[in-house]
C-alpha cells in the first residue's frame, strides 16, 4: 500500500523512539476518523524495526459488553508470562500491573506496546493506560494507543484519561484526510479514473483505496460494513434520524432540520460526535457522500420511497419552491411520485437552461421522457428535441441522435412539415458532430427539400447556411459560398442575425481556404 502524507508522523516516531532507546519513554495518543489510516502507520512503524526491539500489539473490540482488560491479554500471550493466571488477574487487582510492567523492562529490549481502538476500552483497560502513561517517562517503553476521535463525546471516559496523565509523558498526533492531489496521485498510479472520487471520500485513505480497488462496485461491501456497523452501535432514535436524512444529498440547511428534528435536537449532536455527520455553514452534510450513499442503500425501497416522500412535501410547502426545483425533482423521482416528476422536471430543465447548466437540464428531460403517454404527442416531440440539444450541447451525442430521431417521427406522424425539415437539418448536424458525414450530407438534403415549401423562412435559411458549412467543411469553396449566400439572403430580409452571422462564417471560412 503507498502511504502519502505521513512522513512527518514517521519521523515523529523515530525522534520518540531514539528517546525511549535513552529511558525517556513516552505514550502517543494517534487519533483520527475511522479509515484514516492509525492502524497502517503503526504498522509502517514497525516495518523498519529490527530484532532490537520488542512490538506488542493489543486491542479494544467492540463488543456490547467489553471483556475487561482484553488488549492485556492479547500482549501477554505475545511474552513468555505467566501473567495469564485468571485468578491472579482476578484477586490480584491493579497489583498485576506492576507485575507486568516490571516483566516489560526485564525484556532488556526497547518495547513498543500497541493498544489499538481505545475508544472502546473498558475501564480496567483504561487504568491500565493510565498506570503506564504516568510512569513511562523512566522507562525504554513507547506506548502507542489508537482511538477514534469522532466516536469520542464530550463524557466518554478517555477526556477524563489523559487529563490524569502528566502532559509531558504524552505525544499526540492527529491525523488528517489526504489531500486532493494525494487522491489523484494514488488514481494515477493504479491507472484508474473515477470522477470526483475526493469529494465523495473525503480524502478518507480507506475509502479512497476501497472505491478504487472495487471500480466495478457502486458501494464497496467493505464499506457499507464498516458504515452501518458504527450506525448500529447509535440509540434508535439518532439512527432513524440519519436513515432519514440519508435520502437528502448534499447540505441540510438548519431550517430543514427543525422541521424534522421532533423536538429533540441532541440528535445532530449525536450524530456529529459520531462522526457520521459534520457541521458546516448553514446546515449539516454527511463527512463522506460514501458515507450517504452507503446508509441510504442499505434501507429497503419501501422505506426510501416513504423517506423520499416526506422529503418532498417539506420542500412543496416552502413559500419559494424555484430554489428547490432540482431537488424536488430528485424526491419525487425516488419517493416513485409520476405526477410530481412531470409537473416539476420541466420547470428544472428550463431553470437549469437558464443557468446554462445543460448536462443537468438534459438528465431533467430525461426523466420526463420515462413517461411518454402522459403527454400529448406534440408536447412529447418537444420535449424530445428539447432533451436532444441539451445532450448536443453536453457532448452526448448518441443520445441526441436518437432523441433527435425518435421526435422526427412524432413531427411526420402529426404532418407538422416545417418541424420536419427543421429536424431534418438539426440531425445533419448533430450526425456530423458524432462522425457520420455520410448521414449528415442525407438529412442536409432532406432539411432543403422539406423546407424549399416554406421560402423566406428562418428554418429555410438556416438549412442553407447547413448545406453551406458541410460544403466549406469539405473545401468546396464555390459551392460553400453559393449555399452561405442563399441563407444570407433570407436572413437579412427577415432580420435574423443569428443565422447572417453563421452563414457569413460559413462563406468567410470558405474564402479563407481559396486563399490558401
Amino acid at each position: 500500500m503507498i502511504l502519502l502524507e505521513r512522513e512527518l508522523y514517521l519521523k515523529d516516531l523515530d525522534r520518540l523512539l531514539n528517546d525511549a532507546e535513552k529511558g525517556c519513554g513516552k505514550t502517543v495518543i494517534i487519533t483520527g476518523e475511522a479509515g484514516i489510516g492509525k492502524t497502517t502507520l503503526v504498522e509502517e512503524f514497525e516495518k523498519k524495526l529490527d530484532d532490537k526491539y520488542k512490538v506488542l500489539w493489543g486491542a479494544c473490540d467492540a463488543l456490547n459488553t467489553p471483556r475487561p482488560l482484553s488488549p492485556f491479554y492479547d500482549i501477554c500471550y505475545q511474552m513468555d508470562s505467566n501473567l495469564l493466571t485468571t485468578q491472579k488477574i482476578e484477586n490480584d487487582g491493579n497489583n498485576i500491573f506492576n507485575r507486568f510492567l516490571h516483566q516489560v523492562q526485564k525484556e532488556n529490549k526497547t518495547t513498543i506496546i500497541v493498544i489499538e481502538d481505545i475508544h472502546w476500552a473498558d475501564e480496567s483497560t483504561l487504568d491500565l493506560i493510565k498506570f503506564l502513561s504516568r510512569r513511562i517517562n523512566r522507562s525504554n517503553i513507547i506506548l502507542i494507543t489508537t482511538f477514534r476521535d469522532d466516536e469520542v463525546v464530550a463524557e466518554h471516559p478517555l477526556k477524563i484519561l489523559f487529563g490524569d496523565i502528566p502532559p509531558k509523558n504524552l505525544y499526540r498526533i492527529k491525523l488528517q484526510p489526504l489531500s486532493e492531489e494525494s487522491v489523484d496521485y494514488l488514481l494515477k498510479s493504479k491507472d484508474k479514473s473515477i470522477p470526483d472520487l475526493y469529494n465523495k471520500t473525503a480524502g478518507n485513505p480507506f475509502f479512497v483505496n476501497e472505491v478504487i480497488d472495487n471500480i466495478d462496485s457502486d458501494i464497496p461491501i467493505t464499506i457499507k460494513d464498516a458504515v452501518l456497523s458504527k450506525l448500529s452501535r447509535l440509540r434508535d432514535e439518532t439512527k432513524n434520524f440519519i436513515e432519514f436524512i440519508s435520502v437528502i444529498p448534499g447540505k441540510i440547511s438548519k431550517e430543514f432540520t427543525k422541521i424534522i428534528l421532533n423536538d429533540d435536537p441532541d440528535l445532530i449532536d449525536e450524530a456529529l460526535n459520531a462522526g457520521i455527520l459534520k457541521s458546516d455553514t448553514g446546515g449539516i452534510l454527511f463527512k463522506h457522500e460514501l458515507v450517504r450513499l452507503a446508509i441510504e442503500d442499505s434501507l429497503p425501497l419501501s422505506k426510501k420511497e416513504e423517506q423520499n416522500s416526506r422529503v418532498l412535501q417539506i420542500l412543496l410547502e416552502e413559500k419559494n419552491i424555484d430554489k428547490n426545483l432540482a431537488a424536488i425533482v430528485h424526491h419525487a423521482v425516488n419517493a416513485n411520485n409520476i405526477g410530481a416528476v412531470l409537473k416539476y422536471a420541466p420547470l428544472a430543465a428550463e431553470q437549469a437552461e437558464n443557468l446554462r447548466a445543460h448536462r443537468e437540464a438534459a438528465l431533467h428531460y430525461s426523466k420526463i421522457l420515462n413517461h411518454p403517454d402522459y403527454f400529448s404527442q406534440k408536447e412529447f416531440a418537444s420535449f424530445l428535441e428539447k432533451y436532444s440539444y441539451e445532450c448536443y450541447l453536453t457532448n452526448q451525442l448518441e443520445n441526441a441522435l436518437e432523441a433527435m430521431k425518435k421526435a422526427l417521427i412524432t413531427r411526420q406522424k402529426l404532418n407538422e412539415q416545417k418541424k420536419v425539415g427543421n429536424t431534418y437539418r438539426w440531425l445533419s448536424r448533430i450526425s456530423w458532430f458524432h462522425g457520420n458525414k455520410d448521414d449528415a450530407e442525407k438529412y442536409s438534403w432532406e432539411a432543403i427539400n422539406v423546407l424549399e415549401q416554406f421560402p423566406n423562412t428562418a428554418e429555410l435559411a438556416m438549412a442553407y447556411s447547413n448545406r453551406s458549412q458541410l460544403y466549406m467543411l469539405s473545401e468546396k469553396v464555390d459551392e460553400a459560398v453559393n449555399w452561405g449566400n442563399k441563407a444570407i439572403t433570407i436572413a437579412e430580409s427577415i432580420n435574423n442575425y443569428e443565422i447572417l452571422s453563421h452563414a457569413l462564417n460559413n462563406v468567410g471560412t470558405a474564402l479563407l481556404h481559396r486563399e490558401y
